[in-house]
């Protein structure tokens, strides 16, 4: 076999994973509501960003389950070391639940 037609050959028999792996990045973990530091997701709702970015202001890290509701926006995040339940009414006010 010729060196050009076993190196296609050899890269077809391998697994695809191996080459998302090479080029994906460990902290890049998907997830269509779960933000970490200030990036924000696509798929959220306006309100969902700006309850994001109310949060933040007053120091909650590790943001997720961001969802709306009736109240405002709800969702977890964490203060202080420790996970707390959070609201955001339509005014921006922050609560700890």
């Amino acid at each position: 076999m010729r060196p050009a037609v076993a190196l296609v050959a050899l890269s077809l028999a391998m697994p695809s994973f191996a080459f998302a792996q090479a080029t994906t990045s460990p902290s890049a973990a998907p997830s269509s509501r779960t933000t970490t530091g200030s990036g924000t997701s696509s798929t959220m709702t306006p309100s969902e960003r700006d309850a994001q970015s109310a949060l933040e202001r007053e120091g909650y890290t590790q943001i997720r389950d961001i969802k709306s509701t009736s109240d405002g926006v709800s969702g977890k995040a964490m203060k202080d070391g420790q996970e707390v339940s959070v609201s955001v009414d339509s005014s921006g006010k922050v609560k700890r639940r």
